[in-house]
């Protein structure tokens, strides 16, 4: 066991960069070392047809929330983890988009604002993807989107070196 000493650093919370990937688009990744793993240790499947690289999420400003529960089972510990965002507008286009977004699974990688950035599921437990539209009777609500990233693992997430 080691002391947990109060951080020397700047405490920022929030979050301000959220990317995904098509679980499809994975080729492999490669083990972590220390809970941690190099951002080019996910091999994604690309060529000049078809170009991968993650895609960004957009979020509203301070509404980006990350929860990781632990769960003590019989078989050992857990952990759900959830990704919330709102994205604002309700548009046709977007809603189309989601409701496609629904049927896949992703990795997520997000980054907070101190610039630690986690990666959300692996190539045999991806995060998958719901979403609410918010359609308030009130002028000042919020007219948008609620998104959720959402999975259940066997470890917490990585973190990720870029």
């Amino acid at each position: 066991m080691a002391d947990i000493n109060k951080s020397s650093q700047d405490n920022i919370g929030g979050f301000n960069r959220v990317r995904f990937i098509d679980i499809n688009n994975i080729i492999k990744i490669n083990d972590a070392i220390n809970h941690s793993i190099d951002i080019n240790d996910i091999i994604i499947f690309s060529n000049e047809f078809f170009p991968n690289d993650w895609n960004v999420f957009y979020g509203s400003t301070d509404t980006i929330q990350l929860e990781i529960t632990t769960i003590e089972t019989g078989a050992g510990k857990h952990y759900e983890i959830s990704l919330r965002l709102r994205y604002p507008k309700d548009q046709a286009s977007i809603t189309n988009i989601f409701l496609d977004m629904a049927n896949h699974a992703y990795l997520i990688l997000v980054t907070n604002n101190q610039g630690e950035t986690r990666l959300l599921g692996d190539k045999s437990s991806p995060m998958r993807m719901n979403f609410q539209i918010l359609s308030p009777k009130d002028i000042s609500g919020y007219n948008g989107y609620q998104v959720e990233f959402f999975g259940k693992f066997t470890y917490p997430p990585y973190s990720v070196n870029e």
